[in-house]
């Protein structure tokens, strides 16, 4: 069933708060949603009473906002990857354990809590980069290796537990970033080589398990995020460059392989995360000495506050859980952290949602209704309370398209149809002043005329009037 809506929710602006705290104080971690969108962190170190490397690991669940201890991994490690399996399992390869880089790799299965261990990688690896492809493969390249960075990759195959040999980047690279392309192809970014500072990129193409170099970004930079718009480009912001922390950001565009300046962020960082949000954004947090936050939107080319976390936090992990909100967890703060925090962001869906007029699946509304605000329509919030990641077109009584995603519209006269992503329920719009006496507060009152129109589970979105408009209350099962 859909949650419940305040009316002074609809429209709310992002906000910081607490989480429930892990068991284990930890940086450089890893944290990867698990398929039920509970929260596995693994490893890390923490040098509050001695430096210890952790075998640990805890599962987060956010209905519950609960940490749960669950098996160790068989060795400690930090700068590891994690990776999310297609069967659900995960994969945690190489890091250090304090003394030296790892070639071991295990695969966890959330199912049973147990741990099981893969072949050894053919080469030690700590600050690589792992990346599912779309075949369920992982590719794993980079790092530091022994006492020398490698530039030799390799691809581990889940179904048959076995390691094979990916070639080799043009140059090795430790502290890079890597991320899937919407082609299938893997950009590998940046990174440095003992003194060298990389400004290079290369590709990988599953298809022919090679490699080739893409263009170069405008500045070399090391611990940077990377992220994948909804519009294909990828976006790098923040880094170290040679001991300079950049505030600078840049987009690559796959289909010209070139690099643009995108507005700089408000603030220099680096170590820090960056997460793609359901509503097409991308919000930026911490840093080594910085609590604040951003988010870059990328239709505008811009960025906005996103207010402060409660405390500096760099070398954190972020991590979109559901639709709207991201656990923020761990990371350095003059030490290590075990507190743990969430963003809920601003319901709001990507600009690209947008569905054919002539597309089959809609649902009956009103014959007429309003809203004001891009950031308040009525769709828009029926769709996320619905639990749906998109908010697509209204019809007109002739057919034609009268409002869609991200798109002011000021009056919608005849709208008889509302579609969210492909799933169906029953609509109706009812006008606030119809609506019994605390309905607006989902009293016993509202519930049983909810029912008395036929609904079986009502839900109320009271929004405010603008410009003397009258308020209106989407009411579906």
């Amino acid at each position: 069933e859909a949650p419940l809506i305040e009316a002074n929710d609809v429209g709310l602006l992002s906000t910081w708060s607490p989480a429930a705290t892990m068991m284990y104080a930890r940086t450089a971690h890893q944290a990867t949603v698990l398929a039920n969108g509970s929260v596995l962190v693994t490893g890390g170190y923490n040098y509050n009473s001695g430096f210890i490397i952790l075998a640990t690991a805890e599962r987060y669940d956010p209905a519950a906002n609960y940490w749960t201890a669950v098996a160790p991994m068989s060795h400690g490690r930090r700068g590891h990857t994690a990776t999310l399996l297609q069967d659900g399992r995960v994969l945690v390869a190489g890091g250090s354990n304090g003394t030296q880089r790892l070639a071991h790799a295990e695969v966890y299965n959330p199912t049973t809590n147990t741990w099981s261990a893969a072949p050894l990688m053919a080469a030690q690896r700590y600050q690589h980069v792992a990346v599912r492809l779309q075949s369920g493969k992982v590719l794993v390249a980079g790092g530091w290796s022994g006492s020398k960075v490698t530039r030799l990759a390799e691809i581990y195959d889940p179904v048959t537990n076995t390691w094979a040999s990916a070639g080799a980047m043009s140059v090795p690279r430790a502290q890079h970033s890597a991320v899937l392309l919407g082609n299938g192809k893997i950009l590998v970014i940046g990174g440095y080589q003992g003194s060298t500072y990389w400004p290079t990129a290369d590709i990988y193409d599953p298809a022919t398990n090679s490699w080739s170099s893409a263009s170069s970004m405008s500045t070399a930079r090391v611990r940077f995020p990377v992220v994948l718009l909804p519009n294909g480009k990828v976006l790098v912001p923040g880094g170290n460059s040679g001991g300079t922390v950049l505030s600078s950001a840049e987009l690559y565009d796959p289909a010209t392989n070139s690099w643009t300046a995108a507005a700089p962020m408000g603030t220099p960082r680096y170590v820090h995360s960056a997460t793609l949000l359901s509503n097409g954004k991308v919000l930026v947090a911490g840093a080594y000495g910085r609590s604040s936050a951003e988010v870059y939107d990328p239709a505008a080319n811009s960025w906005s506050s996103a207010g402060s976390m409660s405390t500096n936090r760099g070398e954190h992990t972020a991590t979109l859980i559901g639709n709207s909100k991201v656990l923020v967890a761990g990371g350095n703060s003059s030490g290590q952290l075990a507190t743990a925090e969430l963003y809920v962001a601003e319901a709001q869906p990507p600009a690209s949602a947008i569905y054919p007029i002539n597309d089959p699946i809609f649902l009956q509304a009103i014959s007429s209704w309003y809203y004001s605000n891009t950031n308040q329509q009525h769709g828009h919030t029926l769709c996320y309370m619905a639990g749906h990641s998109q908010c697509v077109g209204f019809l007109g009584s002739s057919g034609q398209l009268v409002a869609a995603c991200d798109k002011r519209v000021e009056e919608v006269p005849g709208a008889t149809h509302i579609r969210c992503d492909s799933t169906s329920f029953p609509v109706k719009f009812i006008p606030h002043e119809n609506l019994p006496a605390g309905s607006g507060k989902y009293t016993a009152p509202f519930l049983s005329f909810c029912q008395s129109q036929g609904f079986s589970g009502c839900h109320d979105v009271i929004r405010r009037s603008r410009s003397g408009w009258p308020w209106y209350a989407p009411v579906y099962d």
